[in-house]
């Protein structure tokens, strides 16, 4: 998938979805790379929900 295709596919992600990333990414139980690539989003995608949700 190429990033542009991921980041679209980031875009419709829902608030759900987008919080169960960050939760994942927080508990750093895998790496944001292996975390984006199952969710299909973009590492930097990833990165920003797990700020955001830091408040």
């Amino acid at each position: 998938m190429t990033q542009m295709t991921r980041s679209a596919v980031g875009g419709r992600l829902s608030d759900d979805k987008r919080k169960a990333i960050a939760l994942q990414a927080l508990a750093r139980t895998e790496s944001i790379r292996v975390l984006a690539e199952r969710n299909g989003v973009s590492g930097p995608t990833v990165k920003m929900k797990t700020c955001m949700s830091r408040g």
